[in-house]
């Protein structure tokens, strides 16, 4: 039924035989239709559009004239020389996303979703900035660049989801936001972060997981966030952690997956409450004994170390499980060799990296 669900059309000019084709279609199916196709030497039916538009057959709801119109990337419909419909595909994001805004504005909703809108800059979001009455703000897939500085304005926002955008820096106001407890940075194409990125008050979640990032661009007070619960940073660039790591004492969940790293701070041990450890895919060979003292086996308990180079007492180990891993780390056997890994540093075999040249995040648009 075209009245209730419109037909798609390829995106181009209808060529003679489509034509043909779609006459027929129409003719068997729906008799009482007539289909506009282009003429281009002879009357205007079509007009060259200027904008990106969807193509499908559109029910007409006018009384007189055809019953559907045909409407491609390229061209639009028209009588009387006057446009029927002719509304860009971003453009109809954009409208939807304006609608969003005014809506919450009319209903002072405080929790805001403009996924994927085609958004590239907050300049079409007008008066979004100004919303501080707004707690929860979702825009990922979408085409940002940027976040201005403004965003620290909405000072009761406490969830912000920008993952999945263009991003390739963060501004420094937003980590002086006093009530943001969860940041979803994920998907980018961050290459650094803001000094004093680290001083956000009451951050509860951030994920900066599919970046570019690594140990080089981490702000000096990075690990000074004693309210954070978790900590995303897999798809990176890490080779190493700083034991500074030592400080985020209420970490509960710590993703380091698909990074470069080589090893892990003994500093690592003292993080207590950690419930979650997502080491995969890295370039480890051994782990610090401190980590046996972890709570890592419990019903609610999470230790991923598959994908990595491991030291031959650990792979064996692994293959009869995790907990037989750390238990033997726990042993003086293992120390020894532990320290004499670590002695030995650089001057022993490096695994190689990952090749990540055609990793999304590095793309430039």
């Amino acid at each position: 039924n075209l009245n209730e669900k419109p037909l798609t059309c390829a995106r181009s000019p209808i060529s003679e035989n489509r034509v043909a084709i779609l006459k027929l279609l129409l003719a068997r199916f729906l008799p009482a239709a007539v289909l506009i196709v282009h003429r281009e030497q002879q009357q205007s039916i079509f007009r060259r559009c200027p904008h990106h538009i969807e193509c499908s057959l559109l029910p007409r709801k006018k009384k007189n004239g055809p019953a559907l119109y045909y409407s491609s990337s390229a061209y639009y419909t028209t009588t009387m020389n006057q446009p029927v419909s002719c509304l860009p595909v971003s453009a109809t994001k954009m409208s939807k996303a304006k609608k969003v805004l005014e809506e919450a504005r009319d209903t002072q909703n405080r929790e805001i979703d403009l996924v994927d809108k085609g958004i590239t800059n907050f300049e079409e979001l007008p008066g979004l900035l100004n919303m501080t009455f707004v707690t929860r703000i979702t825009l990922s897939h979408n085409k940002l660049k940027v976040v201005p500085p403004g965003v620290a304005n909405l000072i009761n926002l406490e969830i912000l989801n920008i993952s999945n955008n263009q991003l390739e820096e963060l501004p420094l106001s937003l980590s002086s936001m006093p009530k943001l407890r969860i940041l979803n940075c994920s998907i980018n194409r961050l290459n650094t972060l803001p000094r004093g990125f680290g001083a956000f008050p009451v951050l509860e979640v951030l994920d900066l997981s599919y970046n570019n990032l690594s140990e080089k661009v981490l702000p000096g007070n990075f690990f000074m966030m004693d309210s954070l619960r978790a900590l995303y940073l897999g798809d990176n660039d890490f080779e190493f952690l700083p034991p500074e790591i030592r400080n985020l004492k209420n970490l509960q969940i710590l993703g380091l997956r698909d990074n470069d790293l080589l090893e892990l701070p003994r500093e690592i041990g003292e993080l207590t409450r950690i419930r979650e450890l997502h080491i995969q895919n890295n370039r480890l060979t051994v782990l610090p004994p401190e980590i046996a003292s972890l709570d890592l086996l419990g019903q609610k308990s999470v230790l991923k170390m598959e994908e990595n180079p491991w030291v031959t007492a650990i792979a064996e180990q692994y293959l009869i499980g995790i907990s037989h891993v750390l238990e033997y780390i726990k042993t003086e056997a293992y120390r020894i060799l532990y320290n004499r890994h670590v002695s030995a540093g650089k001057a022993g075999n490096v695994p190689p990296k990952v090749d990540k040249s055609k990793k999304a995040s590095r793309a430039r648009s």
